[in-house]
């Protein structure tokens, strides 16, 4: 058991431990993908439980690319500091934070596009 808790890395990814939490959808984007505080405090309290690396809730590419409602995106500039000031509420806990990046093609909800005409 002591391996699990053993500082580690992947490639030059420096990790505090072993302990991983898988991509799961964590619902609290904004209706147009944007970080809330909500997701900023989940993720917190994620990182201050220990988890040496956070593998987030799937971030749609495009605004074409959403399927559930308070998806967060990463497509748009303007979704950057959002998603800075998520990087920052993890690393200010000593953990590390990687993006499942995804387009959800075919299961993408028209009805959930942030923009008009996003086809």
């Amino acid at each position: 058991m002591t391996t699990l808790f053993e500082q580690t890395g992947i490639k030059s990814l420096e990790l505090q431990n072993r302990a991983i939490r898988s991509a799961t959808w964590e619902g609290a984007g904004d209706l147009r993908g944007y970080v809330t505080d909500r997701v900023l405090e989940i993720y917190e309290d994620l990182a201050a439980g220990g988890i040496g690396l956070i593998v987030s809730g799937f971030q749609y590419v495009l605004p074409n690319g959403v399927a559930i409602s308070h998806q967060i995106g990463n497509y748009r500039d303007s979704q950057m500091p959002g998603l800075g000031r998520l990087a920052e509420a993890v690393h200010s806990r000593g953990s590390r934070i990687m993006a499942q990046l995804v387009h959800t093609g075919s299961k993408a909800k028209p009805e959930l596009f942030p923009e008009p005409g996003d086809i």
